[in-house]
């Protein structure tokens, strides 16, 4: 049995990243198109808003951010979202 309490113990910022040769501009998860591929890591979350949007993309899961920026730079995926500590 679980018991999930009424406040987070971990929340963790994120952003959403683009390749740099990429053209698009993107301003917010409704504005990415459908079947947009987005690297994501493997069992994580990505909070309620990206869950609302999640079924439009392919999501692309992998096990490090490191995997996601190679991904980026050879253009095997659109775009990410990474979290803010581990992208620096």
């Amino acid at each position: 049995m679980y018991h999930f309490g009424a406040t987070p113990i971990l929340k963790a910022d994120s952003s959403f990243y683009l390749s740099s040769k990429s053209k698009r501009s993107i301003s917010s998860l409704k504005g990415i198109p459908s079947d947009f591929k987005i690297g994501l890591i493997i069992d994580y979350e990505y909070g309620d808003e990206y869950e609302s949007e999640r079924s439009r993309f392919k999501e692309i899961r992998v096990a490090t951010q490191k995997q996601i920026i190679q991904m980026l730079e050879l253009g095997r995926i659109d775009g990410a979202i990474m979290f803010d500590e581990v992208a620096k």
